[in-house]
């Protein structure tokens, strides 16, 4: 865990600066994020920048979770919610399209809100959510009278909210 504690250390020194680290293969970046948690403990924050499942030169979508773990980890980043970034040198050689509108896409939901109940699962569809019956993977929710279960890519588990109306309890 030697790499982590001089990320650390910079960071201490230097909190405002961004700090990139590279990792060998997507394993390994986890295991340097966790190391720098670890490390870290609450002094500051890392995000892991998944590389995609496909090779470079493929077509294929990002799983998922993964394009999910990718919108948020640029999103921290711009938002300057993390300085440290943890990912491989693939990942940073992918093409990705930043949407400028990054920030409107995120939506908070707390206890007390009132949010139009009827047009949520719209909202859902609109930012590439799947509507099922039954919620088992991350970009899926499921409506049943006046609860709402999302997986979202921010989520490590579902999360179910229930509605009275279109108060959030």
């Amino acid at each position: 865990s030697l790499p982590a504690c001089v990320v650390a250390a910079l960071h201490r020194a230097r909190p405002e600066r961004v700090f990139v680290v590279l990792a060998e293969t997507p394993q390994a970046a986890i295991a340097a994020q966790a190391d720098l948690e670890a490390v870290l403990d609450g002094e500051g924050e890392s995000c892991l920048y998944p590389q995609k499942e496909a090779l470079p030169y493929e077509e294929a979508k990002p799983h998922l979770e993964i394009g999910g773990l990718r919108v948020e980890a640029v999103e921290s980043l711009f938002a300057g919610r993390v300085q440290l970034l943890v990912t491989t040198p693939r990942a940073l050689q992918e093409r990705v399209p930043i949407p400028a509108h990054l920030a409107e896409l995120r939506q908070t939901l707390r206890v007390g809100d009132t949010v139009s109940f009827s047009e949520l699962p719209a909202a859902l569809e609109e930012r590439g959510f799947e509507r099922v019956a039954l919620v088992e993977e991350v970009g899926q929710f499921a409506v049943r009278g006046g609860i709402l279960d999302v997986f979202s890519v921010a989520a490590g588990d579902p999360v179910r909210i229930e509605f009275w109306g279109d108060e959030i309890v």
